[in-house]
């Protein structure tokens, strides 16, 4: 963990530089950007952020979900879940909570509400 952590202190304020390069450029053509970023909250910079937009999901589907997605062990999802903020933790930092616990359609019907709700009407989109 402690390799973990000195690569991540060497690697993650290079990514965020460039993240927001590319975020300002983008803002130039674009009048909203999303970010995906896992560690959002724990490299501190979601107060460069207008909003926070968090997906919940119980740890039993993101255990299942991760694993499927990055083809990992059991205990390797966990390590993964345990190196970043707890959901919880994140859901009551969020500006916006969405619950990925049912359907991709269910899913898609949060997205599409939100979108029209929050920001349709600021962004004219």
């Amino acid at each position: 963990t402690s390799k973990l952590q000195a690569l991540n202190e060497l690697i993650h304020p290079v990514i965020w530089k460039r993240t927001f390069a590319l975020v300002a450029q983008a803002r130039l053509e674009v009048p909203l950007v999303f970010i995906m970023a896992p560690l959002l909250f724990e490299h501190g910079v979601e107060a460069a952020c207008a909003g926070v937009l968090v997906v919940d999901i119980s740890e039993k589907k993101q255990l299942e979900r991760l694993m499927a997605r990055d083809k990992l062990t059991k205990s390797e999802a966990r390590e993964r879940i345990r190196s970043q903020m707890s959901l919880s933790a994140k859901a009551e930092r969020a500006t916006i909570l969405i619950d990925n616990n049912g359907t991709l359609s269910a899913l898609r019907r949060q997205v599409e509400q939100v979108w029209q709700e929050r920001f349709a009407p600021i962004y004219g989109l």
